[in-house]
């Protein structure tokens, strides 16, 4: 049964592709310059960054709080802003170290708003927006990421404060107590160790 089945879809011919003609591809026209730009940006912004792919960095974190920047000031904040953000494809390599096209891409990215004037909180609440608390390195210090701060703090000092007590608490072995039988053998071995001191 399985084998007519296989055979019946092994003989089926796939349609070929229709032919593409100039009669059947009908363009798009050319965008007005008054038209919003197709990737969602708008406003001045929209023309500056280019190489967004997001929603309009304005409306998401608001105005930058830096001057425009360029040169070596750009380079530092791309450095300073990719160093915090988390690879979403790596394994917990961040965007300023990895390889991968989408940490390339997201490099891009923090290289069209740092020259906006974006600081590097304000780039990360841009990403964070679009992928969720996850795309930051080190977690921000409220809410449930203060947890993920002060759970190592709390469970050093716990340990600490355990193995202290036991420490304190451990009891010292007393000497053992004197056997009356061994009394006559000790003198000997002292006796013995006295002549070879000599």
């Amino acid at each position: 049964m399985m084998l007519l089945l296989a055979a019946a879809f092994a003989s089926t011919p796939e349609p070929a592709p229709a032919p593409v003609s100039s009669a059947t591809v009908e363009l798009a026209p050319a965008p007005s310059a008054d038209a919003p730009p197709a990737d969602g940006l708008t406003g001045a912004p929209a023309a500056a960054a280019g190489g967004l792919t997001g929603p309009d960095p304005s409306a998401v974190v608001g105005p930058p709080a830096g001057a425009p920047r360029e040169g070596e000031a750009l380079e530092v904040m791309v450095r300073e802003a990719a160093g915090r953000l988390r690879c979403p494809v790596c394994q917990g390599l961040p965007v300023a170290d990895s390889p991968a096209d989408a940490a390339v891409a997201m490099r891009n990215e923090v290289r069209v708003l740092a020259a906006l004037g974006y600081d590097a909180d304000q780039i990360l609440d841009y990403f964070e927006a679009s992928y969720g608390e996850f795309i930051r390195l080190d977690p921000k210090k409220e809410g449930f990421g203060l947890l993920v701060w002060l759970l190592p703090i709390a469970f050093g000092l716990l340990g600490g404060g355990l193995l202290l007590s036991q420490l304190r608490n451990r009891r010292v072995p007393s000497p053992p107590a004197a056997d009356p039988e061994l009394d006559p053998y000790l003198a000997r071995v002292r006796a013995e160790t006295e002549l070879l001191r000599d």
